[in-house]
């Protein structure tokens, strides 16, 4: 439809099949193996900010010195991210810009490349005003009548997402740092619609919205089916004060005109995302190089994405090259033996196309040591942010050194591969959209029992449904809103072969969480799934006949597995806000469910012994299956655990003809020829994991 000043806005049907960029499509130079160095806050942000150090200003210049760029080199990082625009306008920001500019001189001459900053979403009325007269029409009002502040810092706030001059004055900065600063990557931070309680309602957004619905529902039936009337010019968004914000207070969005707000955003953030992707790769082209477009999408796996950012990842992701995530998923297996890792994050990257960037952080060089041997097998090697330009007086810089020194030598084998995965877990878009906590609780247990369990799996949304063929066990996570046509996708998939282990509310509504009068995939799951349709007081709900804790149906050549819900020792904890900073299922409430076996032996029933790859490995380490352009095989293996003293011991039994041979890579040690053993139509083979071992089959 058309947006704003002529923008068009992907209002596509929600709960399709439709596809999108699976598979890495980006600049070649943005390799498996890539580091990078970040240091893109200038010097008059961090003053404006406060709280810097007596010596910020030295340091600033000693990030830019000829030393630090030969520090960068000696830890192999290829790619430094310097400051382009801020929101402060380009006089305030003049300093900072030469600077940049010289800089990005001196690394592009030491064999480096280039990313430029640019924060899209927020502007500093002290100083851009100087520079742009018609300022304050760019700025976003929200339902309170005042501008939204970003992170509680009031002095620089929210942009109108539907403003022309702001969306040209973004595309200027895109344009100012190609031409000036030659730059090798543009990375947007703040490329979101703010949360609901500081979203922008202008007059703009406003009749953007309406033209919106317009389109969705061009007629007076279409539109009292949705809204109960048709005056759509005289609907307005839902809004919300944050002290309101409760998890409680917004437990499921079925308001239709809150579940249109939502979309609407999304699809506002993927017309900008295709705009600027665009804009990218024609000055590019024009340059004659391939320029890379980041943007910092969070990746969030443990909140409704679009109820806080406005926007969808799997919508987002076919634009981008690469996904910025700013979690604080340490890697390690907690006490509790809950293992923390960003194998999320990462996978969801995958099936996006895109690179994930990552911060290295650690407090012992085994954890770095795990936290970079995760990004070379779940990110095909593109191990992420080092550190600062002042790398070296970092904690761990001659750690650093040397593993990327060791994951430079023996990418070969290990990258560059497409995921062998058999079982996938469904991420329904709309079931994560309009929920704000039970769905995502069961999202991220489904993926913790796979992890756990050693059960490689690939996270999926809902472009899957026009490929279930490539997989052998569709998980359903609490997958509660299914539209018809999913559903129906659902059942020849079963049919024809395919296993599906669902939990929870799985079908019972529809893609609009409209309550169906009986789950869609009731028949799959089988005569034992007893359905309770609920009443006003009491929501719908299921359970297998005799209290058993899992049903199995045959159907087809296929078949159905239930579970009624994923059980854990302690209750969930719903009691966050929703706020600047969301309540994310954090990892504080990540626990080992107490039906763990009873999932995971579904999941190996499901995959029967035809699986490619069966591991048998010990708490904490954590797998993944890939094939290459060859037909190699290969498998990662990463432990997570810390404090393991010694090598953890693998076996894993693959699938593959007698004679196969194997070569086994770790860190610190050279490859080392392997000879399985033969058993039937498969081969065995034990395997030392030492943090990270890399086994190739071919």
């Amino acid at each position: 439809m058309e947006g704003f000043e002529g923008m068009t806005i992907n209002s596509r049907e929600v709960g399709g099949i439709d596809g999108s960029r699976t598979s890495w499509t980006g600049p070649e130079w943005l390799g498996p193996g890539y580091a990078f160095i970040g240091a893109w806050e200038p010097l008059v942000f961090r003053r404006r900010r406060g709280g810097l150090r007596t010596d910020e200003a030295e340091r600033y210049l000693r990030e830019r010195s000829e030393d630090s760029i030969a520090d960068i080199q000696a830890v192999d990082a290829r790619l430094v991210v310097i400051p382009w625009d801020k929101g402060f306008g380009a006089s305030a920001q003049e300093y900072d810009r030469e600077h940049s500019r010289s800089w990005s001189r001196a690394l592009h001459a030491a064999g480096l490349k280039v990313g430029a900053y640019i924060r899209y979403d927020n502007v500093v009325p002290e100083t851009m005003s100087l520079d742009e007269p018609g300022l304050d029409d760019w700025v976003a009002s929200t339902g309170g009548g005042f501008p939204a502040s970003i992170l509680h810092q009031s002095y620089r706030v929210a942009a109108k997402p539907t403003h022309e001059a702001h969306i040209a004055h973004v595309e200027r900065q895109i344009v100012g740092a190609i031409d000036e600063l030659d730059a090798d990557l543009i990375h947007l931070d703040g490329f979101w619609m703010q949360n609901l309680a500081w979203a922008d309602v202008s007059d703009e957004t406003l009749q953007a919205f309406r033209r919106f619905l317009a389109e969705r529902y061009p007629d007076d039936a279409s539109a009292r089916e949705r809204f109960g009337h048709a005056r759509l010019s005289a609907i307005v968004p839902p809004t919300f004060r944050e002290t309101d914000m409760t998890l409680r207070s917004v437990t499921r969005a079925t308001d239709p005109v809150l579940q249109e707000w939502l979309v609407f955003r999304a699809s506002l953030t993927e017309a900008l995302a295709q705009r600027f992707s665009a804009l990218v790769a024609d000055r590019g082209r024009a340059r004659g190089k391939e320029i890379a477009f980041t943007a910092n999408t969070l990746i969030p796996i443990g909140y409704s994405n679009g109820l806080y950012w406005g926007f969808e990842v799997d919508r987002q992701g076919p634009y981008l090259d690469g996904q910025w995530t700013e979690d604080d998923h340490w890697a390690e297996l907690r006490s509790d033996g809950v293992l923390i890792s960003r194998i999320r994050e990462f996978k969801i990257g995958t099936t996006c196309g895109t690179r994930v960037f990552s911060y290295q952080r650690a407090t012992s060089e085994r954890q770095l040591h795990v936290s970079i041997a995760q990004s070379l097998a779940f990110n095909d090697g593109v191990v992420g942010m080092l550190g600062s330009p002042l790398v070296r007086e970092e904690r761990f810089y001659e750690v650093k050194r040397d593993a990327m020194r060791w994951v430079r030598e023996h990418l070969g084998p290990l990258t560059g591969n497409d995921s062998a995965a058999e079982v996938a877990v469904w991420r329904s878009s709309r079931t994560l959209m309009f929920e704000t906590a039970q769905a995502h609780r069961a999202v991220i247990l489904a993926e913790q029992m796979l992890i756990q369990g050693a059960v490689a799996f690939d996270i999926v949304y809902d472009d899957v449904f026009a490929r279930l063929d490539r997989y052998r066990v569709l998980v359903l996570p609490d997958s509660a809103c299914m539209s018809d046509e999913q559903i129906e996708a659902v059942r020849r998939f079963v049919h024809d072969g395919g296993v599906i282990v669902a939990t929870d509310r799985a079908s019972m509504y529809d893609e609009w969480y409209r309550q169906r009068p009986e789950p869609g995939l009731l028949e799959l799951l089988g005569p034992d799934v007893i359905y309770d349709e609920g009443d006003a007081w009491q929501p719908p709900s299921a359970q297998v006949a005799g209290g058993a804790p899992v049903s199995r149906h045959e159907v087809g050549a296929g078949g159905a597995i239930y579970l009624p819900t994923i059980q854990t020792p302690r209750p969930p904890d719903y009691r966050g806000t929703l706020g600047e900073e969301p309540y994310r299922f954090p990892t504080e409430e990540w626990q080992v469910p107490s039906n763990q076996t009873d999932f995971l032996a579904a999941i190996e029933e499901a995959l029967g012994d035809a699986a490619t790859v069966l591991a048998d490995a010990p708490e904490g380490v954590a797998i993944d299956v890939q094939r290459s352009a060859d037909g190699a095989l290969v498998v990662h293996l990463v432990d997570y655990d810390l404090n393991r003293e010694g090598a953890a011991s693998v076996t894993l039994s693959v699938r593959a003809p007698a004679g196969t041979r194997a070569t086994a890579y770790g860190f610190g040690v050279p490859p080392a020829a392997l000879t399985p053993r033969d058993d039937a139509d498969r081969v065995v083979l034990d395997v030392d994991v030492s943090v990270y071992a890399g086994v190739v089959f071919a």
